[in-house]
């Protein structure tokens, strides 16, 4: 037999062998499993993760729908509740949200009013260190003793007396504003409510009994911001995770998804594979190895 025949031959017959013995060496991890597999920054916010993408910097599938980040400021934003929202921090260990509402950032007078919600989703809810505040916008009268919690907006091009009220302002509790009650409010045209941190509140009810309180200090507490935490299938990510998998999203479901070097799983990646066609699933670089999903 001809020298370079048996050497070429013999070469075949190595490689025929590695396929047999170590086929998973040689195909491509899952697609959805290498894109998520890597965390982002968006905006001053790094090493972002499930669930939430955005943009061209993470796929829509490895995150929730409801979790998609605008990065094109120096803070993120998130529609919470149809109400757009700066993300101030993030603490994705406590899976905690710091946001402040967009439309209240420069003033307390909007263009249009809106009530504070998270929506219907169920993937969000308010922690126990924030509360509402009351907003009385168009005022007819005036209320002689609420001075420092009155504040003035030209909202098309009509000029109006307004009143920032906290719930202890409107219960009368801690005689922060003597004789006020919600009754008081009773000639305003709109009452928007909002969301506020509770040491926020606090800072302001104190500039009000020391009768130091401002518009800006109004502006402030909701400029800080409060907490939301997020629940999106958070056990369920924690499991994908421990089994090696990276968290996502499968839009067709639609169902929390673990993505595995493989194949996309329901739960984790010692579960059974979805039905759904996986992407780049049993890709391999030789034509004659197989890859299979685990066992």
């Amino acid at each position: 037999m001809h020298p370079h025949l048996s050497h070429s031959l013999l070469l075949i017959f190595i490689l025929i062998g590695i396929s047999i013995h170590f086929p998973t060496s040689l195909c491509a991890d899952d697609e959805r499993y290498t894109n998520c597999n890597k965390n982002f920054t968006c905006g001053n916010i790094p090493n972002i993760g499930y669930p939430f993408w955005g943009g061209n910097l993470r796929s829509d599938y490895c995150g929730r729908p409801e979790f998609e980040l605008n990065c094109s400021g120096e803070e993120p934003q998130i529609t919470i509740g149809s109400l757009n929202h700066r993300v101030l921090r993030m603490n994705q260990d406590s899976y905690i949200l710091i946001v402040a509402r967009t439309d209240y950032l420069e003033n307390l007078c909007p263009q249009h009013f809106f009530n504070n919600s998270l929506g219907t989703s169920g993937l969000f809810d308010y922690t126990p260190d924030s509360q509402d505040v009351s907003l009385y916008y168009k005022c007819v009268s005036s209320i002689p003793t609420a001075t420092q919690n009155r504040f003035t907006c030209n909202i098309n091009e009509t000029n109006s007396v307004n009143y920032f009220a906290t719930e202890n302002i409107i219960r009368g509790q801690n005689n922060i504003i003597p004789g006020i009650t919600s009754a008081s409010f009773g000639t305003c045209a709109e009452i928007v409510t909002v969301r506020a941190s509770d040491s926020a509140v606090a800072d302001f009810e104190t500039a009000l009994t020391r009768n130091s309180a401002s518009t800006s200090d109004m502006e402030d507490a909701l400029k800080a911001g409060y907490d939301v935490k997020w629940d999106a299938s958070n056990s369920m990510c924690e499991q994908c995770k421990s089994s090696g998998g990276q968290c996502g999203f499968n839009s067709t479901t639609p169902a929390f998804s673990c993505f595995c070097k493989d194949t996309a799983y329901p739960l984790n990646c010692n579960d059974e594979p979805n039905s759904s066609p996986a992407s780049n699933s049993g890709k391999c670089l030789l034509s004659y190895s197989s890859c299979t999903p685990k066992e």
